[in-house]
């Protein structure tokens, strides 16, 4: 289900489709009440993004998408870290644990 929340939502910023309704904000405000979000997760969604977008793809528009991620993370953390953590959300260990979904890789 996010998958195509994502993909709407970067078809919009990136080629004006309109197809994103909603705030992106929200949704990940909703997680961070959860489980917080840290500076790692950005960092390593950020390399992700930057790593993907240069594989694929190349010229304006792909560095209008990392500048554009660049941005969005930024505003997300500022905005994150003004939120008042729930009482019963226990605080989350140092670090960063990162795990590896799906089939192993050679």
């Amino acid at each position: 289900m996010h998958a195509p929340h994502v993909a709407t939502f970067w078809e919009t910023v990136l080629l004006g489709a309109k197809s994103y309704t909603g705030g992106a904000f929200h949704p990940h405000a909703a997680l961070h009440a959860k489980v917080r979000l840290r500076p790692g997760h950005f960092q390593r969604w950020l390399l992700l993004w930057h790593t993907t977008v240069d594989e694929l793809f190349a010229g304006e528009r792909a560095e209008h998408a990392k500048l554009h991620a660049d941005r969005l993370a930024f505003a997300f953390q500022g905005r994150l870290r003004t939120m008042t953590p729930p009482e019963d959300v226990p605080a989350a260990p140092p670090g960063l644990s990162v795990t590896r979904h799906g089939p192993p890789v050679d």
